[in-house]
């Protein structure tokens, strides 16, 4: 549901959308990876936690996962404080190639 989250904020990101204020090419790319990393990490941990026998309660597994997004909302939107990942004119930062490898790495591992 937070993935999903993550991949409307970003289809409604582009400059020229006009949904969000502000949108452009970076902003989208944040939110698109960081609905990545959130969707890499938790199929990693769903397959860590099967293998090891383990449940997870569902509300706490919510309130984590409400806890992280709205912490990387306000990363990107309030505090801007999440690392840029395109610039106009010179394309993806070495931060978003970078997030690519660790995201496939993640998705090799499970």
């Amino acid at each position: 549901m937070f993935v999903a989250a993550f991949y409307f904020l970003h289809t409604f990101a582009y400059q020229g959308m006009g949904i969000l204020d502000g949108g452009n090419a970076n902003l989208a790319t944040q939110l698109w990876i960081s609905a990545r990393y959130l969707e890499s990490t938790s199929l990693l941990m769903a397959s860590l936690f099967a293998l090891k026998g383990r449940q997870i309660s569902p509300y706490l597994l919510f309130t984590v996962y409400l806890c992280l997004f709205i912490v990387v909302l306000l990363a990107i939107f309030w505090l801007r404080i999440f690392p840029i990942t395109y610039v106009e004119g010179s394309g993806l930062t070495r931060f978003k190639v970078s997030s690519e490898f660790i995201i496939s790495a993640r998705y090799l591992v499970y």
